[in-house]
């Protein structure tokens, strides 16, 4: 059959018989069973799983002991507000909180590793899955998996299912998510120890994002099958998960309802177990019937329907309602409270707390990475060691993947030094150096420490080390990316197109490299290629909800190149209404106004340009152009006087206010322009030729004949020493 079909009223021998999907997956598993049980939430989830496996028990079986994963995410820090999910971490938190009570089979809390929003980091979640939940389990272990959080898909025709943390970024899955084959990979071989593996997954929604979200189903089933599992999916293909607060006050209706059934009311035979059998029956009629048949249970693979899954007579949890919120869970202390804590207890509390306080490489001695390498001194138990081992690498790869999500966006939203890939070298480096299989830490240590001497001009082993993180982790884009900016710098532009196209291809929703090839085939004049690559840039910002000023402003330069201004300003405007602080879009749409003879218009935009960016040189001019062309002179002054004092370390205002004051006749005006600019060591020549002009003009000759001594003294341009050395000829003829 191809669905769990028992009526809420089966009889109890029912549960004595074996359940099977679809044809699709084989008998008896080999390996590690597993039940997968899903749902669809409407703004919450798209394709949950449970999974199960082992031989069926109609009793509570013995096991050595019990692990659990437990991860919700509502908040991303990469989506937009309206794309958060509402009730992913509570649903997390109230799982929890069932299944360390005895109902839930009373797992210790210190087996379970809840991580929930913030916490819920790409690299806490892989490895809390597959190291600290690897190295803990043995034989006849059992293990939970309950996984709350959007799932998305980046290349359809690949077939890449992805979980998504709050870290993840849309631009490049495959480096800040977690594909869903390394899932199946960690429970087919990570994990392969545990006897039982149990799989909650509720990872997709309706909206937006959930237009490509519903393509998920099919890549847990793919995942699971691969792994040998078995399991049941909530919905079909291309239906979307709801979740509401008409569900316990808020939850998932999948997980709503597989909570309640655990608490007891799945138990159809009044046994005082509910076994997986009553589980999924109770689970196809309470969520169909919710959500008015808008979800459909699917179920494939085999299982054994008695497995035992809640235990009604045993102790719940407290103030167990679900309609409330719960409590976080305390964190565990290593030593007991009131204990006399050892030296090592000391070092392990000034780790946490450099952790905390985000003191990682800094500063030296009280760092925690130097705090670390001292707690390893102490002859420490092998799960003490491991626990602080996660923790590292945890901490170290977070904050390195912060380094690399900053690269992603460009170097246009974000500037990045050479500093700041050092220290993002260094993370990974350490972390690389605690998990040394892991060749994704090596490859980004690879990538962040030849990025550095890119930045620093160091081209030749800059690429080497990219080349080598590229060798590291062939499917990752950014080592590609960053050897075609090398590339680009020298104007190697042929291998900077290879490497761009190459970046483009493995993360085929990443802006940043598009927009690098539009800028090589623009200094090539390859115009239409680079106006391809800015329009399938912006494509990517309007479908992921992104706001890219910067590829508005430069496809508007682009077009004002080439003489095209209705496009040009249709992007510089479209540039101001992303980024409204952005002076220079602003100054290019003057200059369009100005051209079109809109003289009113294009004063006010080089103003607001002005404005915006006290530094900004280029408004500032054309208003001093536009003011003398309108003969306000004061006007004129004023605006030049005004460049000075947000850049008084730039020639370029002090030049142009001595000069129109030199040609008014503003002797002593120009004087004083031009002692400043002397005094502030802005190019000492022209301060004092300036000054000898001035003294000229005010029939001062000695002073003047000694200005322009000084001026041929820090001079070696020739044309302008013939220059020079006439006005002191003249000067001292008038003396």
């Amino acid at each position: 059959m191809n669905a769990i079909s028992w009526s809420a009223r089966f009889p109890a021998q029912a549960a004595r018989g074996r359940c099977r999907g679809h044809s699709a997956v084989s008998a008896l598993l080999r390996g590690p069973r597993l039940v997968i049980a899903s749902g669809y939430w409407a703004a919450a989830f798209c394709a949950a799983a449970f999974w199960v496996a082992g031989a069926a028990r109609a009793q509570e079986p013995a096991q050595p002991n019990f692990y659990a994963v437990v991860i919700g995410v509502s908040e991303f820090e990469n989506l937009p507000k309206e794309e958060w999910l509402e009730y992913a971490d509570r649903d997390a938190q109230t799982f929890y909180e069932f299944i360390t009570s005895p109902r839930g089979r009373a797992f210790p809390p210190e087996n379970v590793f809840l991580l929930t929003d913030k916490e819920a980091l790409s690299q806490a979640m892989r490895t809390k899955l597959g190291s600290t939940l690897a190295k803990k389990i043995k034989p006849d272990d059992t293990v939970y998996i309950f996984i709350a959080t959007h799932g998305t898909v980046e290349k359809e025709a690949a077939k890449e299912g992805y979980l998504m943390a709050y870290d993840s970024d849309r631009e490049d899955l495959y480096t800040s998510a977690m594909p869903m084959r390394e899932l199946g990979n960690i429970m087919q071989n990570r994990l392969k120890n545990a006897k039982r593996i149990f799989l909650f997954a509720d990872v997709c929604r309706a909206g937006k994002l959930g237009q490509v979200q519903g393509a998920v189903n099919r890549y847990i089933e793919d995942a699971s099958s691969k792994t040998e599992t078995m399991g049941l999916l909530a919905s079909r293909p291309n239906e979307f998960s709801r979740e509401s607060d008409q569900w316990g006050g808020g939850h998932g209706v999948f997980t709503y309802y597989l909570l309640k059934g655990l608490m007891g009311e799945a138990d159809i035979d009044k046994d005082n177990t509910v076994t997986a059998a009553e589980l999924v029956s109770y689970l196809q009629g309470t969520v169909e019937d919710a959500t008015e048949r808008q979800q459909h249970i699917r179920d494939f693979g085999d299982f054994e329907p008695g497995t035992p899954m809640s235990f009604v007579d045993k102790a719940g949890p407290t103030n167990f309602n679900l309609g409330l919120g719960f409590r976080k869970s305390p964190k565990l202390m290593a030593a007991l409270q009131g204990a006399v804590p050892s030296e090592s207890d000391v070092v392990r509390g000034a780790l946490d707390r450099a952790i905390a306080e985000g003191r990682l490489l800094s500063p030296t001695g009280n760092n925690a990475w130097d705090i670390y390498q001292r707690y390893l001194q102490y002859p420490l138990p092998e799960e003490e060691r491991s626990e602080a081992e996660d923790q590292m690498v945890i901490a170290l790869a977070s904050a390195g993947d912060k380094v690399l999500s900053a690269y992603r966006r460009g170097d246009q939203v974000i500037q990045l030094n050479a500093a700041k890939y050092e220290e993002g070298a260094q993370l990974f480096g350490y972390a690389s150096e605690i998990s040394r299989d892991d060749l994704a830490l090596q490859s980004k240590a690879k990538f962040m420490a030849g990025r550095a001497m890119v930045e620093n001009r160091q081209f030749d082993p800059g690429i080497a080390l990219l080349r080598q993180a590229v060798s590291l982790d062939p499917a990752a884009a950014y080592s590609y990316n960053a050897l075609g900016i090398a590339y680009m710098e020298q104007q190697r532009w042929n291998e900077a197109i290879e490497n761009f196209r190459a970046a483009s291809a493995r993360a085929e929703m990443w802006v940043y490299p598009r927009y690098n090839l539009a800028r090589v085939y623009a200094s090539q004049n390859r115009f239409r290629e680079a106006e391809d690559e800015f329009r399938a840039g912006i494509a990517i910002e309007n479908e992921l909800g992104l706001k890219y000023a910067y590829l508005h402003y430069n496809l508007g330069v682009l077009y004002l190149y080439q003489g095209r201004m209705p496009q040009a300003e249709e992007q510089f405007r479209r540039a101001i209404e992303l980024k409204p602080d952005d002076a220079m879009s602003y100054h290019n749409l003057g200059l369009i106004l100005e051209q079109d003879n809109k003289t009113r218009e294009a004063e006010q935009s080089y103003r607001k340009a002005a404005d915006l960016d006290p530094k900004l040189a280029e408004p500032r001019l054309k208003l001093a152009e536009l003011y003398r062309k309108q003969r306000r002179s004061e006007l004129q002054q004023s605006v030049l006087q005004e460049l000075i004092e947000g850049n008084p370390t730039g020639e370029l205002g002090y030049v142009t206010l001595g000069g129109l004051l030199l040609q008014g006749k503003a002797w002593e005006q120009a004087e004083q322009v031009y002692t400043q600019m002397l005094m502030n060591n802005v190019n000492p020549a022209a301060a004092l030729e300036g000054l000898g002009d001035a003294h000229a003009g005010q029939g001062n000759w000695p002073q003047a004949a000694e200005d322009y001594r000084q001026a041929i003294a820090r001079t070696t341009d020739r044309n302008k020493l013939r220059d020079l050395e006439r006005k002191l000829q003249a000067a001292e003829r008038r003396r």
